[in-house]
């Protein structure tokens, strides 16, 4: 009897620990992950799910802008901005000539991000409404031409 009541014990123990549950973390089979992208092909591996204005091209893995004063526009990101939920923004520039950028999160978009050559480049925004996401021209940065890769939009 003793036995059986220490077998149970343990496979209860083993149950439990096997299926509690841990708050705040995503979960895959691939194992545990950290902040999910927002951006649907950041990676520019191809035109799929971006918009693109005049001046506004992909290609080898890289959007890039040629003296563009327009925007390119995600209508459909993988998950959509929440209104009024802050966002980091990471990216990489890959080329630069000229000009600065803004990304714009659900309507509404960052500081300009000065650019000043190639490297990563952050900022955050606040969104003010849920939907698109946007690579437009930095406003009075003036136009920009060079070449954006590895764009992350993250929530805080």
């Amino acid at each position: 009897m003793r036995k059986l009541l220490y077998i149970l014990l343990l496979f209860g123990s083993l149950v439990q620990a096997q299926f509690t549950p841990k708050i705040g973390v995503i979960a895959s089979s691939g194992g545990v992950t950290g902040p999910v992208n927002i951006v649907a092909n950041g990676t520019f591996d191809d035109g799929t799910g971006w918009s693109l204005a005049s001046g506004w091209a992909i290609s080898g893995g890289t959007l890039n802008g040629t003296a563009t004063l327009t925007l390119a526009t995600q209508n459909s990101p993988a998950i959509a901005p929440t209104n009024g939920v802050t966002y980091d923004i990471s990216f990489d520039i890959t080329a630069h000539t000229s000009g600065n950028l803004r990304i714009r999160v659900g309507g509404t978009s960052s500081a300009t991000i000065t650019i000043s050559g190639t490297g990563a480049y952050t900022s955050s925004v606040v969104s003010g409404a849920t939907g698109t996401v946007i690579v437009d021209d930095g406003g009075a940065g003036g136009a920009f031409t060079g070449s954006i890769d590895n764009l992350v939009i993250t929530e805080q």
